[in-house]
């Protein structure tokens, strides 16, 4: 799925992973502007899409199925 389209599933709460990541990797939205990250981590979402600027980023994403 695009970038956009994994936005706004993880604004939504759904665990998403993308083809970067391991196989036990993944990301979710908390409704408030931060992002999750499945060792507990938290990050704004913005500071997070900063780094990922480059057009690997806009393509690639998945739901998390774990």
């Amino acid at each position: 799925m695009t970038k956009d389209e994994a936005i706004k599933l993880m604004e939504s709460g759904e665990k998403l992973t993308h083809e970067s990541f391991t196989s036990n990797e993944w990301v979710k939205g908390l409704g408030n502007g931060m992002l999750q990250f499945e060792d507990g981590c938290l990050c704004p979402s913005g500071e997070f899409w900063f780094t990922r600027k480059d057009e690997w980023w806009l393509t690639g994403w998945s739901i998390f199925e774990g």
